[in-house]
């Protein structure tokens, strides 16, 4: 499973925005969402922009494969 989880820094949390069964679906949406990031469409409960993106794979427990997407 592959989640896409959202970075507020000022509150320091994350914020699962999406999951996706494979790396290849994945993958087909992280320009979509790139976009939405840059464009400010992502936000948070209270309203406030995410900084960036990280794509976590659940299988991968220390996080060295994680991609972040960011501005």
């Amino acid at each position: 499973m592959y989640y896409f989880m959202g970075y507020n820094k000022d509150r320091d949390i994350y914020d699962c925005l999406a999951t996706f069964d494979d790396i290849q679906t994945a993958e087909a949406h992280i320009e979509d969402y790139k976009t939405m990031l840059c464009k400010d469409e992502l936000k948070d409960e209270f309203g406030e922009p995410y900084d960036w993106i990280e794509v976590w794979d659940s299988e991968d427990d220390n996080g060295v494969n994680d991609l972040i997407i960011a501005r």
